[in-house]
């Protein structure tokens, strides 16, 4: 690899706040969400930028993307209730990221599928920090909610508010299974002026690296020009990712397929820390993977492409 002069800009495009008291404003919901131990409870800013300032010195911090993590809460809840839990949660990002000076955009929770959707939608870009929306979607496996709401790529309500998002210049983080890929594809290329980020490189397991379904699935993602790829939360995939070279693999596979223009590398915290990387191991092992990549390809790896991806 070429020799790399100065620090490389870092924009971390997936990180989360959690406020799990039992009198939190932040709409998280405690049954479900998790933090290590020692966190008390609170991951807020100032603990985020602590984690964060540990990267390798060739990294120059400059902010990321908070990432909502609602669409997995209140499993039981719909309507006006759930509502208010989503803009609850970006209205508390929001409060945070204030007390910094480094850049950050907001990704909020909306239940698409509900009929109100579009007045949430229009209060959620009234936050100046709001570039897009994530709704989890895995089905079958489900991520909490979904056992009750089923495969919403399938329903037309969810379907439609999908198609409103443009009309609020809102991206949209796209989290799913990988037997839900093709139908993913079908949908994104169907509304072409909406920009997705695929999350957590599509969910696999270890297992599902090896399944032609997944890669045949990523093709038809990457076939979508306005799609980009999150390389992200690989301890879900192995626990000793690093050391796996199926996993090493697949992410310079998934590089290749996308291009490093389209293609993110991020955090994840604080929920990768319970699996025991910390942002200071994480950024580590990424700038290792990363070695055999140039100077630009790097700066688009960890910066460039969530600028682009997230407007920043």
């Amino acid at each position: 690899m070429e020799s790399v002069t100065g620090s490389v800009p870092l924009l971390d495009p997936h990180f989360h706040f959690f406020d799990l008291r039992p009198d939190t404003r932040s709409g998280h919901d405690g049954r479900i969400l998790e933090l290590p131990e020692h966190r008390q409870g609170v991951y807020d800013v100032e603990s985020y930028e602590k984690d964060m300032g540990k990267a390798p010195e060739v990294f120059t911090v400059q902010g990321g993307v908070f990432l909502e993590a609602v669409s997995v809460c209140h499993v039981e809840l719909g309507g006006p209730t759930y509502e208010a839990h989503c803009f609850n949660e970006a209205s508390y990002a929001a409060e945070q990221l204030a007390k910094s000076s480094k850049s950050y955009v907001i990704v909020a929770a909306c239940a698409l599928e509900e009929p109100t959707a579009p007045k949430l939608l229009a209060r959620l870009v009234e936050l100046p920090q709001v570039r897009g929306i994530r709704q989890i979607l895995n089905h079958q496996p489900d991520w909490p909610r979904n056992a009750r709401l089923g495969d919403l790529l399938e329903n037309v309500q969810w379907r439609q508010g999908f198609s409103t998002l443009h009309e609020y210049g809102l991206s949209f983080d796209l989290q799913l299974n990988f037997h839900q890929f093709k139908k993913a594809a079908e949908l994104l290329s169907s509304q072409p002026e909406i920009s997705v980020i695929i999350d957590h490189l599509g969910s696999p397991r270890l297992e599902d690296l090896s399944k032609e379904e997944y890669w045949e699935g990523l093709l038809s993602l990457a076939a979508c020009p306005k799609t980009y790829m999150k390389i992200s939360m690989l301890s879900y995939i192995h626990k000793a990712w690093d050391q796996e070279p199926s996993v090493l693999d697949a992410v310079h596979r998934i590089i290749r397929l996308f291009g490093v223009e389209r293609c993110m590398f991020a955090s994840n915290t604080p929920v990768d820390q319970q699996d025991a990387w910390p942002p200071d191991r994480l950024y580590a092992a990424f700038w290792s993977l990363a070695q055999p990549y140039g100077p630009e390809s790097l700066r688009e790896l960890f910066a460039g492409t969530a600028r682009r991806a997230y407007r920043m």
